[in-house]
């Protein structure tokens, strides 16, 4: 053999050979492919890069025994960086791209001394990743064998950042579909609230437009906003209005015409709980699905009734519920013990007379409305007055609605009675907070935010200022050190855990992706719930929990348990290429983690952060740590490995 076997040599430079050709003596020739040699074996380089920069260096010994080298040329001017982007790389994982010059195939990165993988390679350009557990300004060099260019200081992490790294990426799982890199940062540069005001002035974002008539897909096209769009704050909220104000494909029927619902739940996402309260009423989506639309007026004589539909799930299901809360969240009972009711059956029937009157727009704008008119999903409902029921009308808490009165009067009176209940707040904020932060909130986090929502400088219904609350209250940041408690959390519904998972691995997603299939059989087939109490109760009590409530375990069966692991494993199981592909629809490169695998503990570190906010238990470290190290399959299965046991475990399933 020859020493050394590999080496890069810089234009006109020289490098010493030394054969080492087992049992040969005698005279050893030297031939090269591009340069010179002597018959010492000093290479030296040519004045001028050869079309094929790689030389091979041959020497031969008596017996015709026969060694080889293989030489670089590079340019004898070393590298230079001139921009690095990003600007700030995150800490964690990071993918960069270097422009300079005089890079060359066999150039490589260092940031602050630990090398970096070259994914791709120009004389100008190199694509690089790696892995920074801390921030810090900190120097990248280039180097092109013995050359190298002047020390680049890159930032990695935010420069003086108002939130942690790990509490910013926390912060996301609660009021995005998860964290990425960059919006992880974003929340360390804006800071929780900052970052919530930047949001909600973000447009709403949505491709529900793009959908063509059918019964499925609308599942396909919730993936792709929640995974690909920026306004993250308004996808998470609009998911927990559709499961508050359900309506489903399974009356609806096409897909085209539950879309303009959707939009609306995302452009009314941060109304004012009054605003968009009439908006679910007036929609024609919810018109039909709970027969409000063509709803007539009974008849004098008792034998012909309104339809209680809406009027019934507007009260249980949409605004006050059935008992009566105070302001912490309690059940308010009588002397009895028993739990004492917002309403009775006498007054769904007179909210039921309230909504009569109603019917689809007519399909020219502004043309007198008709009665039982045919299907308008473009615009809100309209009135026809002969259709309403104008007697008097008995509301909540004693208000009386009087006799004569329109079907748009009546109606606005109607929602103005149901707002004002004290129970909208705490029946409202506990299901938000359940959806966004945990299961089991407690009385005084309740409070805040009802206190929120009954006055927020003089405005009732603020949501907004509610959301803001149930973000920041000290309870949702009690775990962004680390320290869990027992009642943290809530476990991700198929519809957040997909998501958050693809947004980990940044994921690139659009409308032909097959994870709607996936819901299906998660049993949360989205905009296709089995009925108006949606795909699970908030108040499921988890067995054999001592009491606690966990609404998402009430579709978290055997079947959908072992689905939810599979599935995962399906997410990595491409084993011949870092670029991971499923299907037409989805997208993600594990090269970063990959380059990372042999170094199992840094593989998982780099895993922590990046899947759970770099808080995760010593013990769940260790064992994930020891499988890497036993996966023989090389770097790539390695890499998988790590990513299907975080993602599969109890400790990602459940938000902290």
């Amino acid at each position: 053999m020859l020493s050394p076997k590999t080496t890069i040599v810089p234009q006109s430079a020289a490098q010493q050979f030394t054969s080492l050709l087992s049992g040969a003596t005698g005279t050893i020739s030297w031939t090269v492919s591009a340069g010179t040699i002597t018959p010492a074996g000093l290479y030296t380089a040519p004045a001028t890069i050869p079309a094929t920069p790689a030389a091979t260096n041959t020497a031969v010994g008596p017996n015709n025994l026969t060694a080889t080298a293989t030489v670089t040329i590079v340019s004898n001017t070393p590298p230079t960086v001139t921009q690095v982007n990003p600007a700030a790389a995150p800490a964690g994982v990071f993918t960069l791209t270097i422009t300079g010059t005089d890079f060359s195939p066999v150039s490589t990165v260092t940031l602050n001394g630990a090398q970096l993988g070259v994914q791709t390679q120009s004389p100008t350009q190199l694509v690089v990743s790696g892995f920074a557990k801390t921030g810090g300004t900190l120097p990248l060099v280039v180097s092109n064998g013995p050359l190298s260019s002047q020390p680049f200081q890159l930032q990695v992490g935010v420069p003086n950042p108002l939130v942690s790294d790990a509490a910013a990426r926390r912060f996301l799982e609660q009021a995005a579909f998860g964290p990425t890199a960059a919006d992880a940062m974003r929340v360390q540069q804006l800071g929780f609230q900052g970052w919530i005001d930047e949001q909600i002035a973000l447009p709403p974002a949505s491709n529900y437009s793009t959908l063509t008539a059918s019964q499925g897909g609308m599942s396909a096209h919730f993936l792709t906003n929640a995974v690909m769009n920026p306004d993250q704050l308004r996808q998470r909220m609009a998911l927990a209005w559709q499961q508050i104000f359900v309506a489903s494909i399974n009356k609806i029927i096409w897909t085209t015409d539950m879309a303009p619902y959707q939009d609306m739940l995302l452009s009314g996402t941060f109304l004012n709980f009054r605003q968009l309260l009439q908006y679910v009423t007036l929609s024609p989506v919810m018109g039909k699905y709970l027969d409000m639309a063509n709803n007539g007026k009974g008849n004098a004589a008792g034998t012909v009734l309104a339809n209680e539909n809406y009027a019934r799930e507007v009260l249980q299901l949409f605004s006050i519920g059935t008992v009566m809360l105070d302001g912490h969240g309690n059940v308010i009972r009588d002397a009895q013990g028993y739990a004492v009711p917002t309403y009775d059956q006498a007054t769904v029937a007179e909210f039921a007379k309230v909504f009569t009157g109603w019917t689809y727009a007519p399909a020219t704008p502004g043309a007198p409305a008709v009665w039982n008119t045919w299907w308008n999903g473009k615009y809100p409902m309209v009135p026809y007055q002969a259709m309403h029921d104008v007697t008097q009308k008995k509301l909540l808490n004693g208000a009386v609605l009087n006799a004569g009165q329109t079907a748009m009067a009546d109606m606005t009176a109607a929602l103005d009675n149901i707002f004002n209940h004290p129970n909208v707040g705490p029946f409202i904020c506990t299901q938000l907070i359940q959806k966004l932060v945990k299961s089991n909130p407690s009385g005084t986090y309740i409070n805040n935010c009802v206190l929120a929502f009954n006055n927020t400088s003089g405005v009732r219904g603020d949501i907004k200022a509610v959301v803001g609350k149930i973000l920041l209250d000290p309870e949702a940041r009690a775990g962004d050190n680390g320290v869990d408690s027992p009642l943290d959390g809530h476990l991700k519904e198929p519809a957040l855990f997909l998501p958050v998972a693809l947004r980990a691995v940044n994921a690139t997603v659009n409308d032909q992706n097959y994870y709607a299939f996936e819901l299906i059989n998660l049993n949360q087939d989205l905009m296709n719930a089995p009925s108006v109490f949606n795909f699970y109760s908030p108040d499921f009590v988890i067995p054999n929990s001592n009491g606690l409530k966990g609404g998402e375990f009430q579709i978290y069966t055997p079947y959908t348990s072992i689905h939810r692991a599979n599935m995962v494993n399906s997410m990595f199981s491409a084993y011949a290429n870092n670029v991971q592909t499923i299907g037409p629809g989805v997208t993600f490169d594990l090269t970063p983690f990959v380059n990372l695998a042999s170094t199992p503990a840094a593989l998982v570190d780099a895993l922590d952060i990046t899947l759970t906010h770099g808080q995760m238990p010593a013990g769940l470290k260790s064992i994930i740590t020891t499988a890497i190290t036993n996966e023989t399959g090389g770097n790539l299965r390695r890499a998988q490995t790590g990513f299907y046991l975080i993602i599969a475990s109890a400790y990602h399933n459940v938000i902290g």
